[in-house]
């Protein structure tokens, strides 16, 4: 806890300078109104992350207008604030902007302005769905649930396609395997309720992919630690530890 409030007094330090040298419509000053976000998040304090998140939202809408990354990613940690206080409808609706906000139309992924941004926006959208299913059970969550998961599965084989380097293939694939847990998990909980082989066949398809993604998660772990020159002792030590 004492090191988020250090934090704190940090960002709004460097906030208050921001602001008498740039004044308030400046990018700079929308990068500490959301630094005070995160850490207020990390304090787990919701409404204060609230607050500067929405602070920071306003100022780069101003500057970039609603369909730029940067306000998708804003768009996206309001919704995941909204998320974590389990307040659904909202955190649903900040998720719903994200992906407008991408330039996305259904399965068209040309005009999108991020890939990446947009295929957070949609997991993310398909876990909270997941979790308004379990709530009242309505089968229409579950439905656009596995709707969301299956855009984002498609919009990850877009941006892989549009790679060339098979190094920036395998470090954005290790990057996302969590799109492939939510659409194991989201595939299994409709398998429950629609006696589907293919639901279950999807499954075992997407754990195959993730357990790939994973590994090149890994893989490039590893490879960080030993470019950073730490004995081979100790990472055997830390493969131990895993």
């Amino acid at each position: 806890k004492g090191e988020y409030d250090k934090a704190l007094k940090h960002h709004q330090k460097s906030l208050n300078i921001k602001l008498k040298i740039l004044g308030e419509e400046h990018p700079d000053v929308a990068a500490s109104y959301n630094n005070l976000g995160v850490t207020y998040y990390s304090k787990g304090e919701f409404d204060k992350v609230i607050e500067f998140y929405q602070k920071s939202l306003n100022i780069k809408l101003k500057i970039l207008g609603d369909t730029h990354p940067d306000v998708a990613l804003s768009y996206i940690n309001l919704g995941n604030t909204y998320d974590s206080r389990r307040d659904y409808e909202n955190a649903s609706y900040y998720y719903k902007r994200a992906i407008q906000s991408c330039v996305y139309k259904e399965n068209d992924f040309l005009k999108v302005n991020s890939i990446i941004q947009l295929i957070k926006g949609l997991n993310c959208f398909s876990k909270t769905l997941c979790l308004k299913y379990n709530l009242i059970h309505n089968p229409q969550f579950l439905n656009q649930a596995i709707d969301y998961a299956n855009q984002a599965l498609a919009a990850l084989n877009y941006q892989q396609s549009t790679l060339t380097e098979e190094s920036s293939k395998s470090f954005h694939l290790s990057q996302h395997y969590p799109i492939y847990e939510q659409a194991i998990s989201v595939s299994l909980l409709k398998a429950d309720v629609d006696p589907n082989d293919t639901l279950r066949h999807n499954t075992f398809t997407y754990a195959e992919k993730s357990k790939a993604a994973l590994l090149q998660a890994q893989i490039k772990a590893a490879a960080a630690l030993a470019f950073a020159g730490i004995p081979a002792s100790l990472l055997e030590q830390e493969h131990k530890l895993r």
